[in-house]
């Protein structure tokens, strides 16, 4: 055990980790404990160890920087999973994820369904739920992908964060990924077993990460409205956003920048409120895209197919994804299904918006598709023509993820989901598929 990852005053690893103006680090609750038995009611503190003098924070010792360069105790761990916030007392052994006792008993993952073929003899088993509805509104679906459950892990985060709220996820050319929480002002590079990389230190929160051409990253700091770059360990001013909300990014092969976001000052409630920004190299305004097509409510998230000029957008307010050409080529909007707009009601499309489908994250594969992941359970395999070529389905318990789940596909072919109700990410793998639906 290395010396510096220990508490001064209880001699363990560090559980909760502040640290002070002098620059140690001590538990919180051993500061607690210190500073009760000096005077419960002072103001100010001494350092345990060199007796500096600090002033105690309006709000309470727990309001002290956290110092995230140090080991954290595993055995304080509490599981996010209970309601009741009690300690962990094991892990799963399918999924990795760490419970408690009560939950413990409560999780299990669904044994494999042997009648389901990989060459797609059958496919309506128990696991897939579809209401007679939900059938019609996915119009010619041909095709149900079952993913199987690789590993599943909490994202780390200090004990005292109680939010668990993933912004983004994306792949890094490393083949690791590149994790945006809240409440910390860290990006995590993490491998596929949970592993902290790398974590790089962000001046205020980030959104929204995206690794460049030249292996340099852009992140929106939409609490800013600005985005900056990161290069050679340091963030940069890349363009300040006076007029919008910036939340994510992306390049293009030309080299420009694409943002996406909600506009600062809403004239018209519900209409056109999302803005689209296209932007040189060099941060200079090159388009404002949302005005040329009008399309946007709150667009929140951008996959790019580099090979093809195509950008997929998920719309937050719209429920929809609108997939652009590069070229200025026509646009198609999906909205779940695959029937067009001019098929259904009023009515139906405004059920559809409400109930049936919500684009919480999206990421392009290389055989040309856009994958979405919902917080409904399922995942939307489309196609660059906006058409539901497959829907993507698991027994893994929580699904994909409950609450805005984001999501990336890496060379493998191993499928990354975030789950912000937990402040987990999992990965899947495609096991079996079937392609003979009946409709």
């Amino acid at each position: 055990m290395d010396e510096s990852d220990t508490c001064p005053i209880c001699l363990e690893i560090f559980t909760s980790p502040k640290i002070l103006d002098c620059r140690h680090t001590f538990c919180l609750n051993c500061l607690k404990g210190y500073s009760d038995e000096i005077g419960p009611k002072q103001h100010k503190l001494s350092c345990p160890l060199c007796r500096t003098e600090l002033k105690i924070p309006n709000y309470g010792l727990s309001n002290l920087v956290t110092n995230y360069f140090v080991g954290i105790s595993e055995s304080d761990k509490y599981c996010l999973k209970c309601k009741n916030h009690l300690k962990v007392s094991g892990s799963c052994k399918v999924c990795g994820l760490s419970l408690c006792m009560v939950c413990f008993g409560k999780h299990f993952h669904s044994p494999p369904n042997e009648d389901l073929y990989d060459n797609g003899i059958e496919i309506l088993d128990s696991r897939i739920d579809f209401s007679s509805s939900f059938l019609q509104r996915l119009g010619n679906l041909k095709t149900i992908d079952y993913y199987k459950l690789e590993t599943h892990f909490v994202v780390e985060s200090p004990p005292e964060n109680d939010s668990h709220v993933i912004y983004s996820i994306r792949l890094s050319s490393s083949g690791d990924l590149l994790v945006v929480p809240s409440g910390v002002p860290f990006i995590l590079l993490m491998n596929q077993y949970g592993k902290t990389i790398d974590k790089i230190h962000t001046p205020h929160q980030c959104v929204g990460i995206y690794e460049t051409n030249g292996g340099n990253l852009m992140g929106t700091f939409p609490f800013k409205r600005t985005i900056l770059s990161y290069k050679f360990g340091v963030w940069s001013a890349f363009v300040t956003c006076p007029d919008y909300f910036p939340v994510d990014i992306v390049q293009l092969t030309n080299g420009n920048i694409l943002t996406c976001g909600q506009k600062l000052h809403m004239s018209f409630p519900g209409f056109g409120q999302g803005c689209l920004q296209l932007y040189s190299t060099f941060g200079e305004l090159l388009r404002t895209v949302d005005r040329e097509f009008g399309l946007f409510d709150f667009p929140h998230k951008i996959a790019y197919d580099k090979e093809h000029g195509v950008i997929a957008i998920a719309d937050h307010k719209n429920h929809s994804v609108i997939i652009l050409q590069e070229n200025d080529g026509p646009y198609v909007i999906y909205k779940g299904g695959n029937k067009t707009a001019a098929q259904m009601s009023t009515s139906s499309i405004q059920t559809e918006r409400q109930i049936c489908f919500h684009a919480s994250g999206i990421c392009y594969s290389s055989d040309g598709n856009f994958i979405v992941c919902t917080p409904e359970g399922h995942l939307h395999i489309i196609n660059k023509f906006g058409e539901l070529v497959a829907l993507g389905t698991t027994d893994c318990e929580d699904s994909f993820g409950l609450f805005v789940p984001d999501i990336a596909l890496d060379n493998h072919g191993v499928i990354w989901c975030s789950d912000s109700y937990y402040g987990t990410i999992k990965t899947f793998k495609l096991e079996k598929f079937a392609n003979n639906l009946e409709n």
